[in-house]
């Protein structure tokens, strides 16, 4: 009997949760790094640093998403579902493309302005990193939970035992 295909509606809800967290996280990120960069006789720096941070959010999602998917569908191939570890890798990924997006963002930030006198920018982005690893840990733990609760509905039905008569 040919193996029963695995359903497709957990890892499609799966993709769009985490790339809407993502892109929430960056973008409300990218509203409090936009106040490092605002000068009162410069333009405003708001509309830029939410797609700027939106921007990474999505763009580290998709790099998170497309190590999560090939982990789940080596498990789905290994041993027919998704084992636990794939809510630890998920926490690990996350504060490596927190990094990732903090970077994108900072550095369109840097190239749209300059920051403010008073604060230098080696400062920012000590403190960016420190937020980019901590809301990157919660992001990934919280999406590797989802990619978790996800390989486990999209794994394949069992057939019902054939009935001996």
């Amino acid at each position: 009997m040919p193996p029963r295909p695995v359903k497709l509606w957990p890892l499609v809800a799966l993709v769009v949760l985490v790339c809407g967290a993502g892109n929430f996280v960056g973008g409300f990120f990218g509203v409090l790094a936009g106040a490092f960069y605002e000068r009162p006789d410069g333009p405003s720096m708001k509309m830029a640093s939410i797609l700027l941070g939106g921007l990474g959010g999505l763009l580290a999602a998709i790099f998170w998403l497309t190590a999560i998917l090939r982990k789940m569908l080596s498990d789905f191939r290994a041993h027919g579902r998704v084992a636990g570890r794939v809510v630890l890798r998920g926490l690990l990924l996350g504060p490596i493309v927190g990094l990732g997006a903090t970077a994108i963002l900072h550095a369109g930030l840097r190239l749209l302005a300059e920051p403010s006198s008073d604060l230098g920018f080696g400062f920012v982005l000590l403190w960016a990193a420190i937020f980019a690893v901590g809301a990157g840990l919660l992001t990934g733990l919280i999406c590797g939970l989802l990619a978790w609760a996800a390989g486990r509905l999209a794994k394949p039905s069992e057939p019902p035992p054939a009935s001996v008569e």
